[in-house]
């Protein structure tokens, strides 16, 4: 799937969450885009805000766990 000219293209856009790009692909399937970050495809919305929420919780633990020891 090429990202670059999707995130590109308004014609496949249908929002945001969370500060993510959410797009409808050509075989119904949905997406989002967040900087370098990129989805699977999922056929369901609620499967893709799942994800994403996930994904953030990732991304929150792992920004976490790579602060340096205070103590």
């Amino acid at each position: 799937m090429d990202y670059k000219r999707l995130s590109n293209s308004k014609e496949r856009f249908i929002g945001k969450f969370k500060s993510w790009r959410i797009f409808l692909s050509k075989y119904a399937k949905y997406y989002a885009i967040k900087g370098n970050d990129k989805t699977p495809t999922f056929t369901n919305r609620t499967d893709l805000n799942r994800w994403i929420k996930n994904r953030i919780e990732e991304i929150r633990n792992q920004q976490t766990s790579n602060q340096a020891e205070l103590f």
